[in-house]
């Protein structure tokens, strides 16, 4: 993969990978949260957004990461339906349940999250 400056979202990178990945945990850490594949996970450390189908939202952001501890238990068991590139917002990511996973980039030049893609060598980071 080529290199690539934290903070730009990588539009050319295919996510075709990740549909139909079954979300299996998720971690909270002081920093960060990490959604768990088989195969592969996305780390998240900048913030997240989860909306679901009723409309309800729930946002954080860092240092604030594990704000939104139930809404992302409640992804587990869930399978990706799809995954997008946001131009200059992050990655999201459309649920089994219609509900959507949002991983934002953050302005401050630093890693705003990482995965890798599910067959493919080298790790994305955003």
């Amino acid at each position: 993969m080529p290199a690539r400056i934290n903070g730009i979202v990588p539009e050319d990178i295919s996510l075709a990978a990740m549909s139909g990945r079954e979300l299996l945990s998720v971690v909270l850490g002081k920093n960060h949260i990490e959604l768990v594949f088989e195969g592969t996970r996305l780390t998240v450390e900048s913030g997240y957004e989860i909306s679901t189908r009723e409309g309800s939202s729930v946002a954080a952001q860092d240092g604030n990461l594990r704000e939104g501890a139930k809404a992302l238990s409640d992804l587990v068991g869930l399978t990706i339906l799809s995954a997008a590139w946001i131009k200059n917002v992050g990655l999201q990511l459309k649920w089994s349940d219609e509900s959507t996973f949002l991983a934002t980039v953050s302005s401050s030049g630093f890693e705003s999250f990482s995965f890798a893609l599910p067959g493919e060598p080298g790790i994305v980071v955003v």
